[in-house]
Parts: C-alpha cells; sequence; structure tokens
C-alpha cells in the first residue's frame, strides 16, 4: 500500500527535478530589452545595482540582459540633449503567474524556489521608448560653461 503512495512522489520529484523551474524552462533567464529614443542615435548604458549590465551604441538598438528581481535603470545620452534616465522595474512574468497554482500542487513549490533564484520569473519592459530633451529647451537644465 506505501509503495503505491509513494510512486505519484517519486514521479512528481522527477518531473519537477528535470523541469527546474517552470519559468525557467518556458521563458528562460536571460531577455533581450529593445530601446529607441527621440531623435534616434543615442548611446544608452543598462545599469542594476549601479552595475553596467548593458549598452546600446545607438538606439534604436537591443541589449542582451540576465533576468532579476532588481530594476533596470536605462540611461540614454545623446550630445545636444540632456541625459534621459527610465526606469525598467523588474516584474513577474505573466506565464510565471499563471503556473503558480500549478507549481504548488505539481511540484510543492519547488519550480517556484528555482526561477526565484534564476530570476526566470521576472520581466522587463521591452520596447522601451525614451524621448530626449534639447540642452536649453524650455525647462531643460543649460550647461554651465
Amino acid at each position: 500500500m506505501k509503495l503505491k503512495l509513494l510512486a505519484p512522489l517519486a514521479a512528481t520529484t522527477m518531473i519537477a527535478a528535470s523541469l527546474g523551474g517552470c519559468a525557467t524552462a518556458v521563458e528562460g533567464t536571460t531577455q533581450d530589452i529593445a530601446v529607441t529614443t527621440n531623435p534616434a542615435g543615442a548611446s544608452c548604458v543598462l545599469e542594476r545595482d549601479g552595475k553596467t549590465i548593458g549598452s546600446i551604441a545607438a538606439t534604436p538598438g537591443t541589449s542582451h540582459i540576465e533576468k532579476s528581481k532588481y530594476d533596470i535603470t536605462i540611461r540614454c545620452n545623446k550630445e545636444g540633449f540632456v541625459e534621459a534616465v527610465y526606469l525598467d522595474k523588474s516584474d513577474v512574468a505573466a506565464a510565471s503567474a499563471g503556473s503558480f497554482v500549478a507549481d504548488v500542487l505539481i511540484t510543492e513549490g519547488a519550480a517556484g524556489a528555482v526561477d526565484s533564484i534564476s530570476g526566470a520569473d521576472n520581466k522587463y519592459d521591452s520596447p522601451v521608448s525614451i524621448t530626449l530633451v534639447a540642452r536649453g529647451a524650455m525647462g531643460a537644465p543649460t550647461p554651465v560653461h
């Protein structure tokens, strides 16, 4: 009798181990972030926790980053324009939110733990559109000489 009860548990454990996390298998642990600016041709740096994690030489462009539960700051610069800053918030991916119940029922939360550690259950906004303001334009800071 006990052997019959152990078989489903063993199968569930093997499935959870092979998946390594539902979002990890479906969404992956990396993401491309596409950035466009108005005007085009700005250089952008993507930062997380004060460290550069990606860059774009000239917009429009894309940067390939590792996902994380932490937000990304995108800083774009172009000659004659004020630096533009965009906060790209890390948010739970829709597929991860939808798989929460299945995760708890099937893997007893093991897959969700793997996803959370790997960052696979998070997603950033993409594409991102950023408008730069010309130096000296109304309301924009003017350079000090």
